[in-house]
């Protein structure tokens, strides 16, 4: 089972791709990621692309992990997408929400369990739950952001290529896209919180 987004298709075929194999040679069961454990558990697939509390909630129950995000090194990676529009628009308000994560990161990482009981209710698992999920994942620090957008380090722009041709490959994009414009460093560059 995997989710019909961007991310389903780039994980899916980044796995194969380690054991030799390609989308087109497994059956893929398209499913929303509120679906993947309950057809898991059901048995109705026999393995699942999935993240988060529906992971964390499988493991428990003794699914086994075959491949996660940390065979392939900052290739998965969570980005803000803002309308060109609201840049050229709203450049204070999208500079509000920018100081707002990196303010919401260090209350996680200097107060993890305030934190995780107010997160938990919001994704349907407990605080522990919560933490749990966050294991592994790496939360790139103000520096690391401004870095890696910033485009003196090519690996962030590498990813977005590989994922876009991943995307063009599953009909998830219409057609190819100059990824190159896409990142921006200047409301990383200004964050204070």
């Amino acid at each position: 089972g995997v989710e019909s987004t961007a991310l389903g298709a780039f994980v899916i075929t980044r796995a194969l791709g380690k054991v030799g194999l390609s989308p087109k040679d497994v059956q893929i069961v398209p499913l929303q990621v509120s679906e993947h454990e309950r057809a898991f558990k059901e048995g109705k697939i026999d393995a699942v692309v999935t993240f988060g509390p529906p992971l964390t909630k499988l493991l428990a129950t003794g699914a086994k992990i075959l491949f996660d995000s940390q065979q392939i090194p900052g290739e998965i990676v969570d980005v803000l997408i803002v309308r060109a529009s609201a840049i050229q628009n709203q450049p204070n308000m999208v500079q509000v929400l920018i100081n707002g994560r990196f303010r919401a990161l260090e209350y996680l990482q200097s107060n993890p369990q305030d934190a995780a009981a107010r997160i938990a209710p919001r994704t349907g698992v407990t605080p522990s739950q919560f933490l749990k999920s966050l294991e592994g994942l790496s939360q790139p620090s103000l520096p690391e952001n401004q870095r890696l957008l910033s485009q003196t380090d090519p690996k962030l722009l590498n990813t977005i290529k590989l994922l876009a041709q991943v995307m063009l490959q599953n009909n998830l994009l219409p057609k190819a896209v100059d990824t190159t414009p896409l990142l921006d460093d200047r409301f990383v560059k200004n964050a204070k919180w």
